[in-house]
């Protein structure tokens, strides 16, 4: 069974009631970020993922608790939006 089945996913425009609910505001980013292993400390995170042009806004960075990044190995300088989001849930989820 999908591990889509145990988790609780929201689509939310509402950063204050992110906060206020008491969830930490994991960020995807290049700039200024962790490494996503054993980044994951919190529990209840709110993952926030760019998309593949623009990558997060800068204001929800400035807002986020945590940046996070997937590091990476040889050429390649970024990877699709899908593969990183499974990447970070993964991570997310193995603590």
């Amino acid at each position: 069974m999908g591990s889509i089945y145990f988790m609780n996913i929201f689509m939310l425009d509402d950063v204050q009631m992110i906060k206020d609910l008491g969830y930490k505001m994991y960020s995807s980013s290049l700039k200024n970020a962790v490494n996503c292993v054993n980044a994951f400390t919190d529990d209840k995170i709110a993952l926030i993922i760019g998309n593949e042009a623009n990558g997060v806004s800068d204001e929800l960075l400035s807002v986020s608790d945590k940046k996070i990044k997937i590091s990476m190995q040889g050429n390649a300088q970024s990877l699709n939006v899908s593969v990183a989001t499974a990447m970070l849930i993964y991570e997310m989820t193995r603590k």
